[in-house]
């Protein structure tokens, strides 16, 4: 029930983002209805990540142009629909009404059915949307190892890649493919420190496939040095991630830590 104000000459349609990552971003089909319209339709949001927070905005768009008006918007924090059973239920769409900067030349066009200043008046400042959210679970193909599994393993076959970033070494594994998010790197990543042995002693690679395997980005960057104190060593490594490594996770998309 979208009484924010009078529709007539809008096709509404909904928004949905992931606040900070536009990527997520997807769009309903507009609605021919503007009173009582019915999206009726089913997406995925890519890149979640645990305590995201879910932004959603009802749109009006000109029957006649490119013209749109953000009618009203709305948040979800993370722990209302990120649990058992997910979230369904109706949300409380808070009155706006901002014209929408589109790219390119914009054309006044007059209201087909301007509302009466009785209706602005009589209108609520907010709307109610019906909303159902979901959380899938991640499904990882058969032949792919297990977290507990590959950290246990003795036999392990390290599955991840040592890469040059700036002056030092790098192992980095990543999660498995999925079928239908090809291409889509993690958001999150694991940073991995080693003991005084270094990064190729001990189990330190398998820990970061273990983390891998589990949807984490996973790095084990080699801070052997061969300064003689150990405050030396802190300003070799502090000038290292400073100067090479964290700009290097910016580069891949990384954004958590």
């Amino acid at each position: 029930d979208l009484g924010i104000r009078s529709l007539g000459s809008f096709e509404p349609f909904v928004v949905c983002e992931l606040a900070d990552k536009p990527a997520s971003r997807f769009e309903t089909t507009r609605s021919t209805d503007a009173e009582d319209p019915d999206w009726d339709e089913c997406r995925e949001l890519p890149n979640y990540a645990r305590g995201d927070v879910l932004e959603v905005s009802v749109v009006g768009g000109s029957r006649m142009g490119s013209r749109t008006t953000l009618l009203g918007i709305a948040e979800l924090r993370g722990g209302e629909f990120d649990k058992e059973g997910g979230f369904e239920g109706t949300i409380r769409i808070e009155a706006v009404e901002e014209e929408v900067q589109n790219d390119g030349p914009q054309e006044e066009l007059p209201l087909l059915n301007p509302p009466t200043a009785a209706e602005v008046a009589e209108a609520p400042g907010w709307a109610e949307l019906d909303l159902r959210l979901e959380m899938l679970p991640l499904e990882v193909p058969d032949e792919v190892e297990t977290s507990s599994s590959v950290a246990s393993s003795v036999a392990h076959e390290l599955r991840g890649r040592v890469q040059e970033v700036g002056p030092a070494r790098v192992y980095v594994s990543e999660p498995p493919a999925v079928e239908g998010l090809e291409g889509m790197r993690p958001v999150n990543c694991v940073v991995l420190c080693h003991d005084e042995k270094g990064m190729d002693s001990g189990r330190h690679r398998q820990l970061a496939d273990a983390l891998a395997v589990q949807g984490w980005l996973a790095v084990l960057p080699d801070f052997s040095s061969k300064v003689p104190t150990p405050q030396q060593w802190y300003e070799a490594v502090r000038t290292y991630c400073l100067d090479y490594f964290l700009p290097w996770l910016e580069e891949l998309g990384v954004e958590a830590v």
